[in-house]
């Protein structure tokens, strides 16, 4: 990631998933830490030297933080009954929609068209909710 004359931030030093901006944590993180880096360099050459892994060390490690994210979220999904695919029942009255759509619709919001019955019958609905969604 650092070497002579060059320095990798951002999506150049690793990439994760477009979904949970972390490309933009990391950009910036990295920013703030490869300036760091440099103008410690400049200033002693050894110390630059040694710095080098502190660099590496510090991005990899909020690197791994966004990479299990990403894992987490996507392994929790595999499930036929994970909220990808309960989702993705409810919106499967209208065939028109791709996995990728339908993804995109449960996790963005939907407009009323069941899924949040799905949702609250997994516990005591409050009356007002009751005869409301009964209507």
């Amino acid at each position: 990631m650092v070497g002579d004359g060059y320095i990798l931030v951002g999506d150049a030093a690793c990439f994760i998933d477009p979904l949970f901006s972390s490309g933009v944590h990391l950009a910036l993180m990295s920013g703030v830490l490869s300036s760091t880096y440099i103008n410690t360099s400049k200033r002693d050459e050894t110390l630059g030297l040694a710095s080098r892994s502190v660099y590496e060390d510090l991005y990899m490690k909020e690197y791994g933080h966004f990479r299990e994210l990403a894992r987490l979220f996507y392994s929790s999904n595999r499930s036929v009954e994970s909220y990808f695919w309960e989702a993705r029942r409810v919106l499967d009255a209208d065939i028109s929609l791709s996995p990728r759509n339908a993804f995109i619709q449960a996790v963005a919001g939907q407009s009323a068209r069941g899924y949040e019955r799905v949702v609250l019958q997994h516990g005591d609905l409050p009356k007002i909710f009751s005869v409301l969604l009964t209507r």
